[in-house]
């Protein structure tokens, strides 16, 4: 043990508060000298001494008659000292020597404590396991002895109590301060400070990251503390919730439904009435703020969106989007490999999957059903406007753009097309295809032919009806269609 102190005194910082400096006791006594000289530390003297001396006296009859003849005289020295123009303790403060002197005393007693604690720490390291829970269950767990929690109960029952006849008292109580912290904050310089302390901090990540790098190892067990953090976050979330399972149904509902009935709706919508709103004025600044037709945010859009695309690497770029969709390609594929491994979940999935399908499906009849539940007048109103505001034109473009793209490949490069359409067919099953339309063909007596005897006569009588002769660019087209069916139906007469 005369090792281990020997070893700790080494080790350990000088401990200004020790007394071991004589310049910190010096600049010690000389503070709290220039402390008590003002006018605020002597009243207050003046009300504490008589009552530590009171103290100190307890029943002793000669420490009560010295206690009245020092207080009376101690009370007499400070109150006669206190109004002989004593210098005021925010005059004091407002002292650049008094402030300096101030503040090396707390550096110096914060040091203290640092070393105290090293040397502390230090010595219990090397104490054996058993001394370590020892001291750890009689000393360190006396810490804990809840009084703070009794505290807090306290101070919010107070408040409850003064809110319950009182509800805006921390408002009207604290709101003179807010407004006067608010009008003394000069923000301007605030913003300044921040614009000013980006470099710099900047550049004090780019220091921390260096000498963490100067050590590699370190940097690995850093960063393998976020699965560790993450972990610890998942079991104590999974602890919470766990205590819910043990919960009845009908009593978790209840609660559910309380919290939800809570919620302030009212504040929502006036939330998202003003959410709204601020889209709109912002959109509408933005046209008036931009040239006719085109408005300024997506022109700022467009400048930001170049500045990124031209600092980035197209092939990384594109490599990494490509890696994204292998990823998630992969953990669908994984998922599915998971579920066909598992045969009870393979089941569910298979049956309760089409119920997905039925809920959607019902939100879209819901829909749907409201429409049909309209009268006449409001629902050719709504679709008539509807379809008057959808850009039928546009559409259209789209197709024929892709159209013409896919003509003008067809006249370069043919090929391209050919393959692609092989590829397709070749791939296509031509037994079960056949066996599939035979299968729809024989039914023609059955389900399908109402479906048949209401479509495939107005088919056959619009095709009649386009292949007539008529002068026009394609007259030539029609009448090759004509003869082939002339064709066929000559060769099935005969």
């Amino acid at each position: 043990m005369n090792e281990q102190r020997d070893q700790a005194a080494e080790t350990s910082p000088v401990g200004k508060p020790q007394g071991a400096d004589p310049d910190f006791n010096e600049l010690l006594n000389k503070t709290l000298e220039r402390v008590l000289k003002t006018r605020e530390a002597r009243l207050l003297l003046v009300e504490a001494i008589p009552v530590v001396l009171k103290i100190w006296a307890g029943g002793s009859g000669w420490r009560r008659l010295v206690s009245k003849v020092a207080a009376g005289t101690l009370n007499k020295g400070f109150s006669g000292a206190s109004e002989n123009g004593n210098e005021a303790i925010e005059k004091l403060f407002k002292d650049p020597d008094f402030l300096d002197a101030l503040l090396e005393l707390i550096t110096g007693v914060f040091t203290g404590i640092e070393g105290v604690l090293i040397t502390g720490a230090q010595t219990l390291e090397r104490m054996p396991p058993d001394d370590k829970k020892k001291i750890a269950t009689e000393k360190i767990s006396r810490l804990m002895h809840g009084n703070t929690g009794a505290m807090v109960t306290n101070c919010a029952r107070v408040i409850n109590d003064i809110h319950q006849n009182d509800p805006e008292f921390l408002s009207r109580v604290l709101a003179p301060g807010i407004r006067k912290w608010v009008a003394s904050v000069d923000f301007g310089e605030l913003k300044a400070a921040m614009d000013g302390s980006a470099p710099g901090l900047v550049s004090l990540v780019e220091t921390t990251n260096h000498a963490m790098w100067q050590y590699p190892a370190k940097v690995i067990l850093c960063l393998s503390l976020l699965p560790s953090l993450a972990n610890i976050i998942g079991r104590s979330t999974l602890v919470s919730i766990s205590q819910l399972e043990e919960i009845p149904p009908d009593l978790l509902t209840d609660i559910v439904i309380s919290l939800a009935r809570e919620i302030d709706g009212p504040m929502i919508a006036g939330l998202t009435k003003a959410f709204t709103e601020i889209v709109r004025k912002v959109h509408t600044g933005s046209a008036l703020l931009g040239d006719a037709g085109a408005p300024q945010l997506p022109k700022l859009f467009s400048e930001k969106m170049e500045e990124i695309i031209v600092g980035t690497d197209p092939v990384l770029f594109w490599k990494a989007r490509i890696a994204i969709a292998e990823i998630k390609a992969s953990f669908d594929q994984t998922m599915l490999n998971a579920l066909h491994q598992n045969p009870e979940h393979l089941k569910e999935a298979m049956l309760k999957h089409p119920e997905l399908i039925n809920i959607r499906q019902q939100q879209i009849n819901k829909k749907l059903l409201q429409f049909e539940a309209m009268d006449d007048g409001e629902f050719v109103a709504l679709w008539t406007e509807r379809l008057a505001a959808t850009d039928a034109q546009e559409t259209a473009e789209v197709l024929n753009n892709f159209l013409k793209l896919v003509n003008r490949l067809w006249d370069q490069n043919p090929d391209t097309l050919v393959d692609v359409l092989s590829q397709f067919w070749s791939a296509i099953d031509d037994d079960a295809l056949a066996e599939t339309a035979q299968y729809l063909f024989d039914n023609s007596d059955g389900s399908f032919r109402p479906v048949a005897r209401s479509v495939v006569p107005g088919l056959v009588t619009w095709v009649c009806h386009v292949l007539r002769p008529e002068d026009d660019a394609y007259e030539e087209d029609a009448a090759r269609a004509r003869d082939a069916l002339r064709s066929l139906l000559m060769s099935e007469e005969v």
